[in-house]
Parts: C-alpha cells; structure tokens; sequence
C-alpha cells in the first residue's frame, strides 16, 4: 500500500510542476485536449452499447419471424 501511495505522489508531483511551468494558454490547451479524449471516450462507449441493443433487437425480431412460420 506505502509503495502505490508513493508512486501516486510522485506522479501528481511531476503532474504540478508540469503545470506550474505552463502558462495560462498552455493550461487550457491541455484541458481542452483532455475534455475531447473525454467525449471520443465516453460517445464510443455509448455507441457500442447503442450497437449491441439494436443486434439483440433483430435477433429478437427475426426469432419472431421465425416462430410464425
């Protein structure tokens, strides 16, 4: 546990003195980068959720099909 907690410090260190070297266009450019990796990540996640729903909705339906034969 004592070496996780040290390695998490010294990355948020590395992570602080990083941003205390950047300036203020440099801070947003950063966050702004983060925020669209945030949103490529979470709408690709949603859309392979959307994916599987509509492929067990036409297995649904052609099972349907199927039966009333």
């Amino acid at each position: 546990m004592s070496a996780i907690l040290d390695k998490i410090s010294y990355w948020l260190a590395a992570l602080m003195a990083a941003f205390g070297y950047m300036t203020w266009q440099g801070f947003t450019s950063v966050v702004g980068i983060v925020l669209g990796v945030c949103t490529f990540i979470i709408s690709w996640y949603y859309k392979a959720r959307e994916d599987k729903r509509e492929q067990e909705k036409h297995k649904l339906q052609i099972e349907s099909l199927r039966t009333k034969e």
